[in-house]
């Protein structure tokens, strides 16, 4: 629990942010999905118009919206020319996206163009851009050389041609093209030549020309993306993300109480969300604990109380029954035979002695053994010391690498020991004793070992001792192995994995 919390608690304090991060970063890029999807359609279907798409179309786009308005002004007066050509401009079409009344959304197409305007004679009479062509130039016959490929499309204009096929020059496939459209008179029969329109279209909008298109649009709209939508999604994500900041705090908090022990609340969550089951399954968890909790602590309560009645039954209450026998034998002898009598009193009073004895044994294993204050191999000496002098055993210990274990580590420990030399006091009729505790590297080892009567440990013992000893070594994941052949002694050998300790509060 308390490694859940650890976790859980850094999560609630970030999660406001990630959450609010993660809303800006979605909302911009959606808004950038849908700008380059509409750039696409938009390239595709308004700045790149089918019809100019090859010069043929910009020859009848020219003979729809230019050469009318350019015959007007030559048959008026060949004068205006140059103020007419000032009024156009490069674009080549006008689409309307969205109208409402008399308000409209107009993209348009635009293009490099320059544009010269020669009489039937050949002789230039007007041009957009002087700088490109000798402007002493104008008013003299049009010097084709300066328009690489324009010769066969100009003859055939001034020859009245009207195939489009004959009146164009490619000079860059898809994006240069020269054209030259004959200009008829529009006022009379339509069929006098009053000179040729030339224009030369440089970067031309294409389909190639869509991916720079698009990248330049968002570009130049990139600030006001991120500023608008990260905006939008910072606000959103800060709102959500704090009622979801909010209710992992409430988790956090009563999962805090419960790794204390306080199950005296629950969480109240319903907002029917994959959170609020996650509030439901810990309620059950935590009422499946504190069951567990109840009923592990009466089982320890009843198996220590069992097997304090076997051990009080198996060595107090036979001994105090036997000095019982001595002293009503004693009783009846002391009048016929006072020395049998003594004799008796003397056998009573020892096994008086050995009752207190065993008492004695029984309260120092109900004594909690030493905090974590007192240096583990002190509580051992200082354990040991005081065993031998109970019982007139010769103790040798030994303790090696001992270094911060873990206070149920400690304490189970010394449990085992306690219940081995209780086993030997009572059972083996030892005269010595040797105890080994190491630490090593990845685990510690505890070695009991005696020269008593011994017993034949591959048969089964009724007895809780070593059931207790090993229940206790196996709530750490260690191993208990005893060793043990009648008149020669027994050995109990404990092993704990070094890991394992770490992971132990």
């Amino acid at each position: 629990m308390a490694s859940i919390l650890t976790s859980l608690k850094p999560f609630t304090r970030k999660l406001r942010w990630r959450l609010t991060l993660s809303y800006t970063a979605v909302t911009v890029c959606a808004l950038l999905v849908l700008i380059m999807i509409g750039g696409l359609l938009i390239f595709q279907q308004i700045f790149v118009p089918n019809q100019f798409l090859l010069p043929q179309g910009l020859i009848q786009a020219a003979n729809t919206t230019v050469i009318p308005g350019l015959s007007e002004v030559m048959e008026i007066s060949p004068q205006l020319i140059p103020l007419w050509l000032g009024r156009l401009n490069n674009t080549i079409s006008d689409y309307e996206l969205l109208r409402m009344g008399d308000t409209a959304l107009i993209t348009r197409s635009t293009a490099n163009l320059d544009v010269f305007v020669v009489d039937a004679q050949g002789v230039l009479v007007g041009m957009t851009r002087p700088g490109y062509y000798p402007e002493d130039l104008l008013g003299a016959p049009l010097i084709p050389g300066f328009f690489p490929g324009l010769e066969e499309p100009l003859k055939a204009a001034l020859s009245g041609v009207r195939d489009p096929e004959r009146l164009y020059s490619v000079q860059v496939p898809d994006e240069a093209f020269l054209i030259a459209v004959p200009i008829f008179d529009q006022a009379g029969s339509g069929e006098q030549l009053l000179g040729v329109f030339i224009g030369r279209f440089n970067s031309l909008p294409t389909r190639n020309d869509i991916a720079a298109h698009t990248r330049q649009l968002l570009f130049r709209s990139l600030v006001f993306i991120l500023l608008g939508a990260g905006l939008m999604g910072a606000i959103f994500g800060a709102l959500t993300a704090k009622n979801l900041a909010n209710r992992f705090q409430q988790l956090s908090l009563l999962a805090d109480s419960w790794s204390r022990g306080d199950f005296s609340q629950s969480i109240e969550d319903r907002t029917g969300d994959e959170l609020s089951d996650l509030g439901d399954r810990l309620n059950s968890m935590a009422d499946q604990l504190q069951r567990l909790l109840k009923k592990r602590q009466q089982m320890a309560v009843s198996d220590e109380r069992n097997r304090l009645a076997r051990d009080l039954h198996d060595s107090a209450k036979q001994q105090a029954l036997a000095a019982s026998f001595q002293l009503g034998t004693a009783l009846t002898l002391i009048d016929s035979d006072a020395a049998l009598a003594k004799e008796h009193l003397q056998q009573a009073d020892q096994l008086v002695d050995a009752v207190r004895e065993e008492l004695i044994d029984l309260i120092h294993e109900l004594r909690p053994p030493a905090s974590g204050e007192m240096p583990f191999a002190d509580i051992l000496k200082e354990f040991a010391i005081d065993w031998a002098h109970r019982n007139g055993i010769e103790v040798e210990l030994s303790v090696q690498g001992e270094n911060g274990l873990p206070l149920t580590t400690r304490q189970a420990l010394l449990r085992i020991m306690q219940e081995a030399l209780a086993n030997v006091a009572r059972h083996a009729a030892a005269g010595h004793v040797q105890i080994a505790f190491s630490q090593e590297g990845n685990a510690v080892h505890l070695l009991i070992d005696d020269d008593g009567v011994g017993f034949d440990s591959h048969r089964e013992h009724r007895g809780l001792g070593l059931q207790s000893m090993r229940e206790r070594a196996q709530g750490l994941r260690g191993d208990l192995i005893v060793e043990s052949t009648p008149g020669e002694g027994a050995s109990i050998a404990v092993h704990i994995p070094l890991e394992q300790m770490k992971g132990t509060p």
